[in-house]
């Protein structure tokens, strides 16, 4: 691919020549735009009927194609998302250096995956307004979230422009272990989320912080701030509701946390760490999107 007669495993990018590099850099590049400026690839998406069910029950109109669990077991392989990425743009190069004028043309793989976590944050957040008009809930999920609102926030009015909604998800129980057996990090405390409560302070009018939560008595002897308000609800679906909701978003780790985000509006923020295991992030380029530090 790069004119070399054998790559190591791990490969270190400062060994190759100026042009090798710069010819990577374009041809990586040109990919990932394609990729990302692909707003059709939510129609090159198929999922199991189970899935399909359950998307159903909550969502409105899913129009996923369906295919049989049998058909994923047999034609598919599992991936993590960034070796998909590495193949398609080994793919891409070998097939633009049989093209005429460098341009590829057809699919770049003949193979499907099950594409494992993590999913493509970059991606999401790039097609945030897309997503946010595919995946609407239903009605009957959108008014038990409402009145989850209404019953912490009696008094709030979101049409007010003298106030400002943001939705906090705390999350702990399952992710304290998780987050140190796979990254070595130990939970968010009270720092980051005074930090994070802070940064719209000094931004928006008025903010009340509606805080949804798998650990409510932690949030309940730590998030004392006289603007903080506990909501939450024993049904995850409606609690991921209510964080769609909020004008502006402060997240925890986990998807749960950034899908409700990313389906709401206004801005986000997230956990920064010096870990580099955890680099979830680290393509991640929009003006809504804000890291704040943790520790």
């Amino acid at each position: 691919m790069l004119g070399f007669r054998r790559i190591a495993a791990i490969f270190v990018p400062r060994l190759l020549s100026d042009e090798q590099k710069a010819h990577r850099v374009a041809v990586c590049r040109e990919l990932k735009n394609q990729v990302r400026d692909d707003a059709s690839i939510i129609s090159k998406v198929a999922v199991t009927q189970n899935l399909h069910d359950r998307l159903s029950k909550v969502l409105r109109n899913v129009s996923l194609p369906v295919v049989n669990a049998d058909c994923f077991g047999a034609e598919t392989t599992f991936i993590r998302y960034e070796h998909l990425y590495r193949q398609l743009y080994q793919a891409g190069v070998a097939m633009a250096k049989k093209s005429k004028d460098g341009i590829v043309r057809g699919p770049l793989l003949r193979k499907a995956y099950y594409v494992k976590f993590p999913f493509p944050y970059d991606l999401f957040l790039h097609h945030r307004d897309l997503l946010r008009r595919v995946l609407v809930y239903k009605e009957e999920v959108l008014e038990k979230a409402t009145k989850s609102i209404a019953k912490a926030l009696p008094n709030f009015d979101l049409s007010r422009r003298d106030s400002t909604l943001v939705t906090v998800h705390v999350r702990r129980n399952d992710y304290i272990w998780f987050m140190k057996a796979v990254y070595q990090m130990p939970p968010l405390e009270y720092r980051y989320f005074q930090r994070a409560f802070e940064f719209f302070r000094q931004r928006v009018p008025r903010p009340v912080f509606l805080v949804v939560s798998d650990d409510m008595k932690w949030c309940r002897e730590v998030l004392k701030d006289p603007d903080v308000v506990l909501a939450g609800d024993e049904d995850p679906v409606v609690d991921h509701a209510v964080i769609s909701l909020g004008q502006h978003t402060i997240t925890s780790y986990g998807s749960f946390s950034f899908t409700g985000a990313i389906l709401s509006k206004g801005h986000i923020t997230h956990p920064a760490n010096n870990k580099a295991k955890y680099n979830l992030f680290r393509c991640a380029r929009s003006l809504d999107f804000h890291l704040i530090a943790r520790d």
